[in-house]
């Protein structure tokens, strides 16, 4: 049953996400020919040069908006499906409550992993130009050989390794938490809808000030250190705390993430209550 609900959810999702993640690769490819052609021209045309920045402006405000666009759907699918009128069918279904959970998880995740993925291909399709590359290969071959480890305590590679790890582990943990904030709105008898809103931004707002003090506390450290240790091979990175923000960053997601998973296997099976 688990499958047959995550298909059908899939093909739910799919029918707006698919059509609004069309556009951010068609800007992608015309952005890429817009930058090669201001590249070629840039000492001749300057016009190629203000088409490819406007097309640019555009491609990141679009970008930005796809991404939120994905999480805020997946939102309002669930909770038309699971705890509207919708939901009276939903949950008459031969499936457990960990099955309607689990389904609901697998497709938010499998959408917001698809979502990154359009992203990133998005700008590599910009970039993926002669001119273009070869413009940026030149500027990596300036940059010291330590540049990355000295500046920001970690190496490029460790860099790419922890963004794609805390990717990973959002788009998995970010249906639980959005789950977990829809439920939590079904324990109150009114503005629930609200309550779940302001829920999920609480975690966000939590997650940001943790992650802002521990990095406050990092430069307060770093500017401590500086000068005690200036000139001397224990002087401190100019952003400290690179790595250890990733890992906490990454702890905090994972752990929300789990709370929001059972606390929503926990309403579904106890507390859920459609009227």
């Amino acid at each position: 049953m688990l499958k047959k609900l995550f298909v059908y959810d899939m093909r739910a999702l799919s029918k707006l996400l698919i059509i609004a993640h069309i556009p951010l690769i068609l800007l992608a490819f015309l952005l890429r020919f817009t930058i090669v052609d201001a590249l070629s021209h840039l000492e001749t045309n300057d016009s190629f040069a203000i088409l490819a920045g406007a097309l640019l402006v555009l491609f990141f405000c679009y970008l930005a908006v796809v991404a939120f666009l994905t999480e805020v759907y997946f939102a309002y699918y669930t909770y038309k499906n699971l705890f509207s009128d919708q939901g009276y069918l939903t949950l008459t279904l031969p499936a457990t409550p960990a099955q309607q959970v689990g389904a609901k998880v697998l497709s938010g995740t499998t959408w917001i992993l698809i979502d990154q993925v359009v992203i990133y291909l998005s700008c590599a399709i910009c970039i993926a130009g002669t001119n273009t590359m070869s413009l940026i290969l030149d500027e990596m071959q300036k940059l010291p050989k330590d540049f990355f480890q000295s500046f920001f305590g970690m190496s490029f590679s460790e860099i790419i390794a922890y963004f794609m790890g805390s990717t990973l582990v959002n788009a998995i943990t970010a249906p639980c938490i959005i789950l977990g904030a829809l439920c939590l709105g079904q324990l109150f008898s009114k503005n629930r809808i609200l309550i779940a809103v302001v829920t999920y931004f609480c975690y966000y707002f939590l997650v940001q000030i943790v992650a802002s003090g521990y990095m406050g506390y990092q430069m307060a450290s770093t500017a401590n250190s500086a000068e005690i240790f200036a000139g001397t091979p224990y002087a401190t990175t100019p952003l400290p705390g690179m790595k250890g923000l990733f890992i906490l960053s990454t702890i905090l997601c994972a752990a929300f993430g789990v709370l929001g998973y059972f606390f929503s296997n926990w309403c579904m099976r106890k507390k859920i209550n459609l009227h």
